[in-house]
């Protein structure tokens, strides 16, 4: 039998933000130190709240301590929704246990006279300010995926974006309430959690029954390692099984977004325009880019005219303009044409007297706009 472990990992930024942090409260080399030791502390006690019960219910565990805290993350098959919201819990609950150790060691006088007592008080205050912030109902915290689960044990794969869209409102409320009463810098922090809720649950429109299957979770996130390590053609297996074991979601639009990115690694380009040709309307910035270049070679102009304005105000290049001019061309749309060149022009295009020769602008070679324009720049 398997021993059954937790695994720990430390990133080198969370000590670098433990320490900002314990700098700013304190100001002197002892009281970071300090302030460091209490983080480390309470973020790993809370992170094994949620490992220890994992383990319990015979899942893989691992910590990870980051930036701004800890995530645990474990292995295996679905969960019932009151086990997952028992894992979640758990991590609170061993941060109050902590505040409540704490509170008791404190009432003793011979620890009152000792200089441990400074430790302690640290410890209770950051456990119990941690343990309350955590749990408000609002995504990422862990309060926010308590909602998560419960409204998605009542309405299905909806629960996730009513959670999203709660959360957004709750803490826009309470960023409100702390602007107006002038405490700036934990308004600033609610309004981040009040915009990162609204952008998912923007985005979570695409989101569907198929998202919630943890066998498709757990091979796109097998098909990324691979992509990090160059193992293209493992990755590519991975990503097509993705797409014939799903037809819509959020995880069939990224497995096509990596298969399409893969092939235009290959130059494999009628590929990536069939693979996103039909979602071509909930595409990322550089995959609607791929997708230019694509269509084009594919001459679908029609496609590369479409998108040509989102594409060049994201990633504007002589490149996309001059495409973009062809594709035009080749609609006989001159003033688009024209227009494109121009911006080529601008973007320090230096082959402009072969550029205009292209074929592409035949068509439109004597309308006096674009005669205009070669002798204006020509």
């Amino acid at each position: 039998m398997q021993k059954k472990t937790i695994s720990l990992a430390i990133h080198p930024f969370f000590w670098i933000f433990a320490a900002i942090i314990g700098f700013l409260n304190s100001f002197s080399l002892a009281g970071t130190l300090l302030w460091v030791a209490i983080i480390f502390i309470s973020v790993l006690f809370h992170e094994f709240g949620h490992a220890l019960a994992a383990l319990t219910y015979g899942k893989k565990p691992r910590i990870e301590l980051v930036a701004f805290g800890g995530v645990t993350f474990y292995d295996g098959s679905n969960l019932s929704f009151l086990k997952q919201f028992v894992i979640v819990l758990c991590g609170p609950l061993f941060g109050f246990l902590l505040f409540l150790a704490a509170s008791v060691l404190l009432q003793f006088e011979a620890v009152q006279a000792t200089r441990f007592v400074e430790f302690l008080l640290i410890l209770r205050l950051v456990n119990l300010f941690w343990t309350v912030l955590n749990l408000m109902p609002i995504l990422p915290l862990d309060g926010g995926h308590l909602l998560r689960i419960v409204l998605e044990a009542i309405f299905g794969y909806k629960g996730m974006r009513y959670s999203q869209f709660a959360g957004f409102i709750f803490a826009l409320a309470l960023s409100i309430f702390f602007f107006l009463n002038q405490s700036f810098l934990i308004g600033a922090i609610f309004f981040l959690f009040a915009f990162q809720c609204y952008d998912v649950w923007r985005k979570s429109k695409a989101f569907t029954a198929e998202d919630q299957s943890q066998g498709l979770q757990s091979l796109l996130q097998k098909a990324q390692e691979e992509i990090l390590k160059g193992n293209q053609s493992e990755a590519i297996a991975m990503l097509e099984e993705i797409l014939q074991k799903s037809h819509k979601g959020v995880i069939f639009l990224k497995a096509t977004e990596y298969l399409a990115l893969l092939n235009a690694r290959l130059e494999e380009w009628p590929k990536v325009y069939n693979l996103l040709r039909p979602q071509v309307g909930q595409l990322s910035l550089e995959s609607l880019c791929m997708l230019h270049q694509a269509a084009f070679l594919e001459k679908d102009y029609e496609v590369v005219e479409k998108i040509s304005g989102k594409c060049f105000q994201d990633f504007p290049s002589v490149e996309l303009a001059v495409r973009s001019a062809y594709a035009c061309g080749y609609l006989q749309k001159t003033h688009a044409a024209v227009g494109w060149l121009q911006a080529a022009l601008q973007m320090g295009l230096t082959n402009a007297k072969e550029i205009v020769e292209h074929p592409s602008l035949e068509s439109i070679r004597d309308e006096e706009e674009f005669k205009e324009f070669v002798r204006s720049h020509l």
